[in-house]
């Protein structure tokens, strides 16, 4: 028996998510490399809650914001550290959360087209999604790269508008930080948050997305239900 097609009654033709905190949670890898950096200058590691608020602005504002430091020689140091660690270790401990499997299945199997939209770097980016197994249910797969400005500026989303013959209001944006929030403003397009990310329900509130939800099973019901938008 073949599966059930999800119905779309918003009529989107284009879901882009955010990677970290959206599709996989990272956060414990990323505090490892972070914990790493710390430890070859004798500084005290950070928990993993810590090195959460720091995510989704891209290496640089990463090692910035946990060295408290605009000493770009310095930043410019940390970064190669870091990254040449994580590049080693990106999924000790990375997942997918909860349904993003499924989710992603049945959304391109009703005819939407997917896209990541990271501030990680390309190459681990893609080896990510094609480690944990659902690079194959997306269009375009994007991460840092000296091709297009990091989010929240709207280069990618625009992009992605064009390639997949999408208008704004066909569009929708899925994150969990105020980054996301901007990235999607930014283009005029719709964006639902996850509270399981980066971010607590309450700071998502202050940052008025359209909706936000609380697992990516909720998200696939009410985008199927068409009631994604409505105050719950």
């Amino acid at each position: 028996m073949s599966e059930e097609i999800i119905a779309n009654p918003l009529g989107i033709k284009l879901a882009v998510f955010d990677l970290d905190g959206t599709l996989v949670d990272a956060f414990e890898d990323i505090a490892a490399a972070v914990n790493y950096m710390l430890a070859r200058d004798g500084l005290p590691p950070r928990t993993v809650e810590e090195v959460k608020r720091h995510v989704g602005k891209g290496v640089r504002m990463l090692v910035k914001g946990i060295l408290a430091t605009d000493d770009e020689a310095l930043v410019d140091e940390k970064v190669r550290v870091l990254t040449d660690y994580y590049t080693e270790h990106p999924i000790r401990t990375t997942r997918l959360y909860k349904g993003v499997p499924e989710a992603l299945r049945k959304l391109r199997q009703a005819g939407i087209k997917l896209a990541v939209a990271s501030n990680k770097p390309h190459p681990l980016t893609y080896f990510i999604l094609d480690a944990l197994a659902v690079a194959p249910y997306l269009n375009w797969i994007i991460g840092a790269s000296e091709k297009f400005p990091r989010k929240p500026a709207p280069d990618i989303l625009f992009h992605l508008m064009k390639e997949s013959l999408a208008t704004p209001q066909q569009t929708i944006v899925v994150g969990d930080s105020n980054t996301d929030v901007e990235f999607a403003r930014a283009a005029g397009v719709p964006v639902v948050c996850v509270s399981y990310g980066q971010c607590t329900r309450e700071e998502l509130e202050s940052f008025a997305p359209d909706a936000i939800v609380d697992s990516m099973p909720e998200f696939l019901n009410r985008l199927r239900e068409g009631s994604l938008f409505e105050k719950k």
